[in-house]
Parts: C-alpha cells; sequence; structure tokens
C-alpha cells in the first residue's frame, strides 16, 4: 500500500476545509497542526440525532437493512477494538505533540463507538452484542491488540511502537476504515438516511485527521532508520485486512 493509496482512501470522500500550502506540495501536517484542525472540527452525537432515520430505515427493503447492518456492525466492532488498542501507542510516542494528538485520536474513537452503538440501537434495534460475528472481531482485532499489547511489553521500544502503528492508522484506520466509510456513506445518502450520511461524514472528517498522522509518522519513522520495520508491518497486516475486505462470515454464515 502507498502513501497516497492510503491519503486518498480518506480525502475522497471527506468534505474537509481546504488544504494548507504545505498539504497541497505534499508535506503532511504535523502533529500541532493535527491538533489544532480538532479543536475546529467537533461535533456531537446528540446533534447528528440518530433516531429520525427510525422511519426511513423501516422503509427500506430488507436487503438493504441486511447490507446496512452489516457495514454499521463492521464498523462498530472496528471502533471498539480501537478504543482499547490505543493507550499504548498513547504511552511511548516518538514527540510529545505525537502524545497530545493520539490522546485526541481516543476521544474520537470514543465517540465513534457512542454513534454507531446508538444508531444501532434506536434506528436498527440491533444490539451491540449482536455484532460479535463481524469479520474484523475474529480476523483482524487479535493481531491489533498482539502488536499493540507489544508496544507495552517492550516498554515503548521504538520497533514495536512504528509497528503498531502500521497495523493501527495505515491499515484499519487508512485501508479498512475508509473502504467502509465510503462504501456506507454512499449506501446512506443514496437510501436517503439523513442522519447516517451526517454521522459518517463527521466520522470520516476525525479518520481523515488520524491517517493523516499515520502517514507522516510512518515517514518520519522511515527517515530516522525503521524502514524496514514500516514495510515488514505492512505485508504481515495485508493478508488478515483482506480478509476482512472479502468477509468470509458475511459469505458463509
Amino acid at each position: 500500500m502507498t502513501t497516497s493509496t492510503a491519503a486518498g482512501l480518506v480525502l475522497d470522500v471527506t468534505e474537509t476545509e481546504p488544504e494548507t500550502a504545505a498539504e497541497q506540495h505534499g508535506r503532511l501536517a504535523g502533529s500541532a497542526d493535527l491538533y489544532r484542525r480538532w479543536e475546529r472540527q467537533q461535533w456531537a452525537v446528540a446533534k447528528v440525532d440518530p433516531a429520525r432515520d427510525r422511519q426511513r430505515w423501516a422503509e427500506l427493503t430488507p436487503y438493504s437493512r441486511e447490507q446496512l447492518l452489516g457495514a454499521l456492525a463492521e464498523l462498530e466492532v472496528g471502533e471498539v477494538a480501537v478504543t482499547h488498542t490505543l493507550g499504548s501507542l498513547i504511552d511511548a510516542p516518538p514527540t510529545e505533540d505525537d502524545r497530545i494528538f493520539l490522546c485526541t485520536q481516543l476521544a474520537d474513537e470514543a465517540r465513534h463507538v457512542r454513534f454507531f452503538q446508538t444508531y444501532l440501537s434506536d434506528v436498527c434495534d440491533a444490539e451491540p452484542e449482536s455484532t460479535a460475528a463481524a469479520d474484523y472481531a475474529h480476523v483482524f482485532a487479535p493481531e491489533l491488540t498482539r502488536v499493540t499489547d507489544a508496544v507495552r511489553a517492550d516498554h515503548g521500544d521504538r520497533e514495536s511502537w512504528y509497528r503498531a502503528l502500521i497495523y493501527y492508522h495505515l491499515i484499519t484506520e487508512g485501508v479498512l476504515a475508509a473502504t467502509a466509510l465510503r462504501t456506507t456513506r454512499f449506501l446512506a445518502k443514496r437510501l436517503r438516511l439523513a442522519a447516517l450520511e451526517e454521522g459518517l461524514t463527521n466520522v470520516t472528517r476525525d479518520e481523515s485527521r488520524h491517517v493523516s498522522f499515520g502517514l507522516r509518522a510512518a515517514r518520519d519513522g522511515v527517515a530516522r532508520g525503521w524502514e524496514p520495520v514500516v514495510t515488514d508491518a505492512h505485508f504481515e497486516a495485508i493478508a488478515p485486512a483482506a480478509r476482512v475486505l472479502i468477509g468470509p462470515a458475511r459469505h458463509n454464515p
């Protein structure tokens, strides 16, 4: 996966602020810049009001509901997993600005969990426990847990930190979440689910900051001599990520 691919997966579906001149010339935003962007781009689940989609949801065909429910389940499970695993990256980042930004990301991930769980409960009449069969939970989440736990076990070892960064920011966020958000947001718009479309737009905007951080941190890591780790982690993580995208549990219940 190239740097431009990860960036494009998020940025082409996000109504964000115009890029700065530095970003237009290929220089990724630093952690302090991303923190300032986070302050400007706040939103609240309550203001989205997911329950306003309830009537429209009831009007959908069973097939449409099934497809959307599967997509929302994958997103909800993924968000829960990342809230459980980000802490070790916060504990031992390369810089203090990185730590502060990662703390904002943890707040974002918690808000995403609340949005998806509220939508599943108030609109879809689905309990969070019903999403346990999601492919991400069985295929990728254990791998993400393994590499993020290693950061703490290795006392913040830089090699472990960069490996976890790739699994977390560039594969989970930059490939899996971005792909799911793109398709689900398209469906929400096509099916006229206004609250879902608004919420997904907000989530995608948040994820664009997270992926931007991951791209810049990975680039910095390569510059500091960690290229073998960054490369190996990409190849390791792509195989389970591909299985999630194929979705064996959805196709072979």
